[in-house]
């Protein structure tokens, strides 16, 4: 039984998905990439941290398994031998890794033959290592993968670097891992197997050093149809991640206990039982994919009439009685005591009618003024038009509301400060001292300037102006604002983007222009016949309406279009407002786009990563990824899909 939910299908999200060619590159080229004698059918997969936080952000243990995986295991952890097993290796080559694999070898070897896939380029002095004669006789495969990103999302992707805010803008931070971070994102590039034109805002220093490393390997190296990748700072619109959404995806991560993508809640089964159940929340739920762009009322409207539909079409072809509308647990628990065999179907509804009920319970009308207050001055107008002149007019009775929780207090705060483009020190004092904010959460607000903002001034000092925003109608009086990345975006699918304030490296010739078509640049190599009579028609293919898809199929899997692509990265953080423009405006521009980040931040968890910029850390190695999860026995254990497996024994 099917049930229509609205928006893309799940094959229309894998036509463009990032973890969808992320799984099949590493399919294609690790897992069946090794050539064994017939028989050989048990293989081992050995990773480090680094490669099984991206393997299980777009595998489940399951799947693995089917690829011809008996077990996965730590490169760190103490292993036995199996002589009778194909060991594939998939990992950063670093010192310890290449010596550990070293130690595998000689002077016993623990496996038959060794596979090894470094995620990066290997180090000549730790070649040299595997090239020691006891050690090369062992190795039957040698091969770079290029993978040291994380997809989030079918648009989305992550440096997987958790202190990204705090690496880029805190003056406490130790060096900035510029080049780490452009070989990171050069990994995607290769993956997506694009040479984009590269582009960043002239008056941000940090990404335009970030850009310069990456337009000179992809100038060089990569052979395709151009694209643009373009790098932003949280200079074009500092602080404004810390803005409530009321999206439903937005308000789960930013109101609901949600840790790395995994919901908790109680779910009853037919027989009454109460159980505690944890879910991923991604795309592989149907619902999930429906809702998380969606406003709140009309997630909380429409999730029970889903429910009723899809719970009358089960009795309908069972022949029981159809049953009154209703989100109760009891209505859940008949369903699944009548129906026992659609109890995956009916979890997935229980996960989201649980997590639309908290958030209808945690939207008070404390908190919709408080809402309301950020749209109005966000927006520098009410809803009915009417121009907001005086901003801490706007906010006052938010600040000195009690029952308002501090970090929403504080949230108004900085929301005021950045409206007005800055303010006194004397009035920012009374501010604060009227919302009642104490002395250490008050580094939230005086920290924006890391970022960019102004935030105290003088009367002699020049405002400077608000950037000007497109005018756009919105269906809610609390949902209008929209972050001002959608405007460069939009503006660069238009071919509008202006090159004064955003600087191309490579003429942005070769992306596709508003009304016309263009040949691509002449620094392009003449021999590359396939990149010369493709430039500049990706957008609007040969007997192809723009908007169009025409899809090819990859060798990796990936999916190939005649789509323009687009490569946005921020540095520091992203917020899920902004992940959602990006959806937005590739559905509408019939572009193929993808957003990353260091990381992604709630409003909630932006605040707190502001509030720490001041403080100086101890100095540490930057951590790329989250170390892997471990149960009590010390086993690696995969993190995706609906419950934990663990993925060696």
């Amino acid at each position: 039984m099917s049930l229509s939910l609205g928006g893309p299908s799940r094959e229309e999200l894998e036509q463009f998905s990032l973890k969808a060619i992320v799984q099949a590159k590493i399919r294609d080229e690790v897992l069946h990439g090794i050539k064994v004698e017939e028989g050989d059918l048990w293989k081992v997969l050995v990773v480090d941290d680094t490669a099984l936080h991206i393997l299980s952000s777009c595998y489940r243990m399951s799947e693995v398994i089917q690829e011809g995986i008996t077990v996965v295991e730590g490169i760190n952890k103490s292993r036995k031998e199996i002589p009778d097993f194909h060991a594939l290796y998939l990992c950063l080559p670093t010192e310890e890794n290449v010596q550990r694999i070293v130690d595998d070898i000689t002077p016993r070897p623990l496996y038959k033959a060794v596979h090894i896939f470094f995620l990066t380029p290997c180090p000549q002095p730790l070649l040299a290592k595997l090239a020691r004669p006891r050690v090369v006789k062992h190795v039957k495969t040698l091969k770079e993968v290029n993978i040291l990103f994380k997809p989030i999302e079918a648009r989305v992707f992550t440096l997987d670097r958790p202190d990204g805010l705090y690496s880029c803008y805190s003056p406490h931070a130790p060096a900035f891992d510029i080049d780490g971070i452009a070989a990171q994102v050069l990994t995607l590039c290769e993956t997506l197997k694009e040479r984009p034109v590269v582009r960043c805002p002239r008056a941000s220093s940090s990404s335009f050093v970030l850009i310069l490393p990456i337009a000179a390997v992809c100038c060089g190296v990569l052979r395709c149809a151009a694209v643009c990748c373009t790098a932003l700072d949280l200079a074009f619109g500092p602080g404004l991640e810390a803005c409530a959404q009321l999206r439903f995806g937005a308000a789960c991560f930013d109101l609901l206990d949600i840790k790395n993508g995994m919901y908790s809640f109680e779910f009853r089964d037919g027989a009454g039982r109460a159980s505690r159940k944890q879910v991923r929340l991604d795309e592989s739920d149907d619902l999930w994919v429906a809702f998380r762009h969606r406003h709140i009322s009309e997630v909380f409207r429409e999730v029970t009439e889903k429910f009723k539909a899809f719970s009358d079409e089960a009795k309908r072809t069972q022949g029981l009685p159809k049953g009154e509308a209703s989100e109760s647990t009891k209505a859940l628990k008949d369903l699944l005591k009548a129906l026992p065999q659609h109890r995956e179907k009916t979890q997935m509804f229980s996960v989201h009618i649980d997590m639309s009920t908290k958030i209808n319970k945690a939207f008070s009308s404390a908190v919709e003024e408080c809402t309301r207050a950020e749209q109005n001055i966000l927006c520098r107008e009410e809803p009915d038009g009417t121009p907001v002149k005086d901003v801490i007019n706007e906010i006052s009775s938010v600040l000195i509301d009690r029952s308002l929780s501090i970090e929403d207090r504080l949230r108004c705060a900085m929301m005021c400060v950045l409206a007005k483009g800055g303010t006194s020190k004397r009035e920012l004092d009374t501010l604060l001292d009227n919302a009642n904010i104490p002395e250490p959460r008050r580094a939230a607000v005086t920290n924006l300037h890391q970022l960019g903002a102004v935030v105290t001034t003088d009367k002699k000092s020049k405002r400077t102006k608000p950037p000007k925003r497109k005018q756009r109608s919105g269906l809610y009086d609390m949902s209008r604002w929209t972050p001002m990345l959608k405007d460069v975006i939009e503006d660069l699918c238009d071919g509008t983007l202006p090159t004064s304030e955003y600087t191309a490296i490579r003429s942005p010739d070769s992306v596709v222009s508003k009304g016309r078509r263009k040949q691509h640049d002449d620094d392009d190599d003449d021999d590359d016949d396939n990149v010369q009579s493709s430039r500049g028609q990706w957008a609007q293919g040969k007997n192809t309406k723009r908007g169009q898809r025409k899809v090819t199929a990859s060798k990796t899997g990936g999916a190939h279009t005649d789509r323009p692509r687009l490569i946005i990265v921020v540095l520091g953080s992203i917020s899920y407002s902004e992940m959602r423009c990006v959806y937005e405006v590739a559905d509408a521009a019939g572009w193929d786009i993808y957003i990353g980040s260091h990381g992604i931040l709630s409003p909630s968890e932006f605040v707190e990563a502001i509030e720490q910029l001041d403080k100086p850390r101890a100095a540490s190695e930057p951590a790329v990824v989250r170390p892997a999860q471990e149960d009590e026995e010390g086993s690696l254990t995969f993190v995706q899909g609906s419950s934990t497996a663990v993925a060696s024994v």
